[in-house]
């Protein structure tokens, strides 16, 4: 009677999830195009986000394409663990959760052999509450796939020489404060994550890099935080199961005055982070959040001037100070400094705006974001690029493949103007400037400062590692030095050696 009604309990739960049917696979095509492997236009961002797609041949030509910008990594976001509707449910089955995936596992996603199975595009995963699979009770995982468009990224990734960053599953949110995990579900998320890195072993060999998908802030963390909590446990599934793969983190920095928090915040909670990695490699590629509006790119010298109106929606009208405790660069400085063993610092840099505009690209879902253009990526990419070791972004598609109003795509925009020069930095050395950046080398570099008792004053150099500099008549009540080249301008005070 106890199997019968075990068998009637799931039959229930895969009708009830089976309402909205999964995403059909496109019928079978001729062979994909062959791939063109060249690079023809290596800008600084060297890795995207993507959404997998269940068609081989678009997800050939889409890692293609960022291959062409200079692209070497591509970063997927892991399926929420959803609770599921509780039909019914027999004596055996105490909790159901649902997980849709895009992408097609192996006989290795397995929980409990002999009582697991397949049922029409469902395969059904019984967790034990606690102990074996003999004990009884169990939480049941319906897991569907929607095509293989993360095994597609994997071959794709694969022959282009990339590396592919898998999502790991997300947990479910915590339903009073969606913001946070429910820590409740964290066995069931425990054993699916253990079950889908054995699959991967199974079909792929080696370790694949992992992105972890619940978010966080980049600040200090109090005691008993259950996103530390929720990274803790996870991660150390990850370090005994699959040992030696790198964990990819990617909190968001948030400036905001009366919401967010001072840069100083952000050293502490990168030891935090570090705290979890459970002995494994780990890259922290923070959110620069200027496509969010939560943090303002803006120089020294700027603090004082009025925003960039794409971010008044979000902050309100005002100047850089009056809505931010700092600007991207200095919540990136405070990362740098922040030196860990086995943490890599990455920077995420946001291609889109904050909300759309007439005529901008948006996405399907809320809240709503809107395209932006080259000259003010370059500035995130001045902002922050010479403090870390990569540069990736979010996304992909759709904000550098949308075009509307007759404009060009982000990404087709950056094709052709990729050699444009971009200052990282620049430093008084000796009697000149250290400068720094992307394709600096023999591009014109104005650079600007006010002379005492009279106007700013201009001179013009070829970039280089070193260009001669040594005025003498640079205003005390004004020591800025602005270098620019570009769209780019960086800022340093003459009165201070770095």
């Amino acid at each position: 009677m106890r199997r019968l009604l075990t068998v009637i309990t799931t039959m229930l739960v895969i009708a009830a999830c089976q309402q909205a049917p999964a995403e059909r696979l496109p019928p079978p095509r001729a062979e994909c195009a062959p791939r063109d492997t060249r690079v023809v236009a290596p800008y600084p961002i060297s890795g995207y986000w993507v959404t997998p797609d269940p068609d081989a041949c678009r997800t050939r030509r889409t890692v293609e394409a960022m291959h062409r910008l200079g692209a070497d990594t591509v970063i997927v976001s892991g399926p929420r663990l959803v609770p599921g509707a509780h039909p019914q449910a027999g004596p055996e089955v105490e909790r159901v959760f649902t997980y849709d995936a895009q992408e097609e596992f192996g006989p290795a996603l397995t929980s409990c052999p002999g009582r697991d199975r397949v049922e029409g595009e469902a395969r059904l995963l019984f967790v034990p509450v606690e102990g074996t699979c003999e004990s009884g009770r169990y939480d049941l995982i319906v897991v569907r796939s929607l095509g293989d468009g993360v095994g597609h990224l994997a071959r794709e990734a694969a022959a282009f020489g990339m590396k592919l960053y898998s999502g790991l599953p997300a947990a479910p949110q915590d339903p009073a404060k969606p913001w946070l995990p429910d820590l409740t579900a964290l066995r069931p998320l425990s054993v699916l994550t253990e079950l889908i890195l054995k699959d991967y072993q199974a079909e792929y060999g080696t370790p694949p890099g992992l992105y972890q998908t619940f978010e966080l802030a980049l600040r200090e963390r109090h005691d008993n935080d259950p996103i530390i909590d929720l990274y803790r446990a996870q991660h150390r599934v990850v370090a005994q199961t699959m040992p030696g793969a790198t964990l990819l983190l990617s909190p968001y920095l948030d400036a905001r005055r009366g919401r967010g928090y001072a840069p100083k915040l952000v050293a502490q909670g990168m030891r935090d982070l570090a705290a979890t990695r459970s002995g494994l490699p780990m890259v922290i590629a923070a959110q620069d959040s200027r496509g969010t509006g939560k943090v303002g790119v803006f120089t020294p010298d700027e603090a004082a001037a009025a925003l960039d109106p794409n971010l008044e929606p979000i902050v309100g009208p005002g100047t850089n100070e009056q809505a931010y405790h700092g600007s991207t660069r200095d919540y990136f400085l405070e990362a740098s400094r922040t030196r860990l063993d086995g943490v890599e610092l990455w920077m995420n840099l946001e291609v889109f705006e904050p909300s759309p505009q007439s005529g901008a690209c948006t996405r399907p879902v809320q809240p709503q974001r809107g395209r932006t253009v080259k000259d003010r990526v370059d500035r995130q990419l001045s902002a922050a690029a010479g403090l870390v070791a990569k540069v990736i972004s979010y996304a992909w598609d759709p904000y550098l493949t949308c075009a509307e109003d007759s404009r060009k795509p982000l990404g087709e925009e950056i094709t052709a103007r990729w050699n444009e020069p971009i200052v990282y930095s620049a430093a008084r050395s000796g009697d000149g400037l250290a400068l720094s950046g992307h394709r600096i080398e023999g591009a014109p570099v104005t650079i600007s400062y006010r002379a005492a008792g009279g106007p700013f004053t201009t001179v013009q150099a070829a970039g280089a590692a070193w260009v001669p500099f040594a005025p003498a008549d640079v205003d005390p009540r004004w020591p800025w030095i602005r270098v620019s080249a570009g769209n780019t301008t960086f800022s340093l005070r003459w009165d201070e050696r770095l």
